[in-house]
Parts: structure tokens; sequence; C-alpha cells
């Protein structure tokens, strides 16, 4: 149950009836280092968007979009065509969540003002609302810049930014030097993150992203088939070659303990790592109904047995934490007052 109240968090504004689309690149600013895009349009389409995203089956789903709907005044699965998210820098707190779809803002902000106090600037002819979320003691920012995008952010600035690059105030478009997709068809979720070394928080620590220094990776499904890839560049060949190594090893591993955790193996065993010079690519192609059998929990929501495929990645929670060691994440000097975290 838990898996899947996070998954469809991070999903959580997903699809509307039509197509999204591409990332729109227009509306990135310049030097954008990171950015995910999600067409949840176009996710819902496929196999594990239905399993995912299906409340009418599932009883535990239907109770998570309820209550969503209640605190946020839209269906995050109807009203919502994508999402991108993006940051200029690796800062908490400085990237920017772009939703496109059809939110109604007199019902988001009523829905805002009964529990907590909203407060209302001016950024040129718009107008920001500014809220905190107690019980995480966050901030919010956000703008209805237009019926169909909305903004949404945990810094004033970083809005007021980005409602300029809409505006076309900043420069935007072909000023993003955005990395080559390493997929095309069929992709649902792609991004990237550039000049990344040591910047990625408590990631930073983990075996797979300690040497990156830009990442690229897309998700999608072709036909009955998931099929991923993430490419990893590392600065030198010599860290590229030891990084596949461990890959190597550790795919090994899961496929050999596919009698504690059988859908770990089984999505290792359809997983290729490759190296060439100082990048290391990992590609999936796997039947969808594998993924989905990998994301499902046992049905007595026990924990599943044995170790997760890649159980390599820390807590992002300890990003806060130097790490003591060349290449981890550098002590962030949070402002004062309520914590603004990413969107």
């Amino acid at each position: 149950m838990k898996r899947r109240i996070a998954l469809l968090a991070a999903v959580t504004a997903c699809a509307a009836a039509a197509r999204a689309g591409p990332l729109h690149m227009e509306a990135l600013p310049p030097k954008t280092r990171w950015c995910i895009h999600l067409d949840m349009a176009g996710f819902r389409g496929t196999g594990l968007g239905r399993y995912l995203t299906d409340e009418v089956r599932d009883p535990n789903l239907a109770d998570i979009v309820r209550r969503f709907r209640e605190q946020c005044a839209f269906h995050p699965v109807r009203d919502v065509a994508d999402l991108t998210l993006y940051g200029t820098d690796y800062r908490p707190g400085s990237g920017v969540l772009l939703i496109r779809g059809k939110l109604d803002s007199e019902s988001v902000l009523r829905t805002l003002r009964a529990t907590r106090e909203v407060r209302a600037r001016k950024h040129g002819g718009y107008e920001l609302h500014e809220w905190t979320v107690p019980e995480r003691n966050i901030r919010r920012v956000t703008c209805f810049y237009r019926p169909s995008l909305t903004v949404v952010g945990s810094r004033r600035d970083a809005v007021a930014r980005a409602l300029d690059v809409l505006e076309r105030k900043r420069g935007s478009a072909g000023a993003t030097a955005a990395p080559a997709p390493v997929m095309e068809k069929g992709v649902f979720l792609r991004g990237w993150a550039a000049e990344c070394r040591g910047k990625l928080g408590g990631f930073s620590d983990s075996i797979l992203l300690a040497s990156a220094h830009q990442l690229v990776f897309a998700l999608g499904e072709e036909g009955e088939r998931m099929v991923g890839e993430l490419r990893i560049e590392t600065e030198k060949e010599e860290e590229a070659g030891h990084l596949h190594n461990i890959l190597l090893a550790l795919l090994a591993l899961a496929i050999l303990r596919d009698d504690e955790n059988p859908a770990g193996a089984a999505l290792a065993s359809r997983t290729k790592a490759s190296c060439d010079g100082t990048t290391v690519r990992l590609r999936l192609n796997a039947p969808t109904e594998t993924l989905r059998k990998a994301l499902e929990p046992p049905m007595d929501g026990s924990p599943q047995p044995g170790t997760p495929l890649f159980k390599i990645l820390p807590d992002p929670a300890s990003s806060a934490e130097p790490s003591g060691r060349p290449g981890g994440p550098v002590p962030v000097e949070r402002p004062e007052g309520p914590g603004t975290e990413p969107p």
C-alpha cells in the first residue's frame, strides 16, 4: 500500500483525455540544469499506467484520489495533461513545477483558504499566491498563469523567473542546451541532470550516481513491453569502467537471488549494461507485466522478501548531511523560516 501511495504521489497530476505531447522547450529558462517531464496522458494509456491509476478497480487508489481532490480541488487523474519539473541549479527549493491541464483556480484557492492563510502578491500583471504547509513547515507559491497552465514552486523568486520566461522577458527555448534524448518512440517519462557531480544531495552518495557528471533517462512502452534507458556520463573512462563493472555485478547478483526476489530477478535479466568511453548505459526491455509485478506489494501488506533490485540509493532525506568523501553532497545553507524543498 505504501509503495502504491508513493508511486501515485510521484505522478501526482496525472492524465487528461488528450495526448500531452513532447516537452515544451520554450517554457524552460537558459541554463536549465535539470528537468523531468511526465506525459501522463500518454502514461495512462500504457499497461503500467492503467495499473497504477485505475481507482475504479482499486479501492485503495480510489481513497487516495478522493483525499487528493478534497485537499487540492482537482482530479489528479483526469484534470492534468502533463508535468514539467525543472531547475536552473541544485539548491533546495529552486525547482519549478509546470502543470498543464484544467485547474479551476477559484476552487483550488477556496479549498486552500479553508485551512490556511493564503497571501496574494503581484508580479508583473500576475497574482502569486503564497502559503505555508504547517505540518511540513514548507512554503508553496503558485500562479494560475493560464487556464491550462499553472506554475508552482517553493520560492517566490523562482516562480517569478518562471513567469518571466513564459512571458519571453527572459531567454528560453533555443538557449537551453538539453542533452540528446536516449529514446524517442513511445516515451512518457524523460529528463536529464547536467553538471550534477556531487550536487544531487543524498543521491550523490549512491554507487550509481557518485561519479555521474551528466544523467539522461527515458521510459516508455512499445506494444506490451516497457523500454527504458539511463545514460550516465562520467568525467573519466576509468570511472565509467568501474561503474560498468559494479552494474554488471549487481545485475548478476539480482538474477541469482530469484528465490528471494523473483520480480527483481526477472527485471535484472531483462536489463543490460554497456560502456563506451566515459558513458555507461543501462537499458531495460521487459514485458509490461514483469514491471507491474515488481511494483505490486504482497496481498497481506507485509514487506517483500529479499533485497530490491537496485538497493543502492540512500534516503534523499539524508542529503543535508556531509558525506566526508570526494564527490559527496555539499552542505547547503537553508534560509530562515519555513523550509523550501522542491515542489
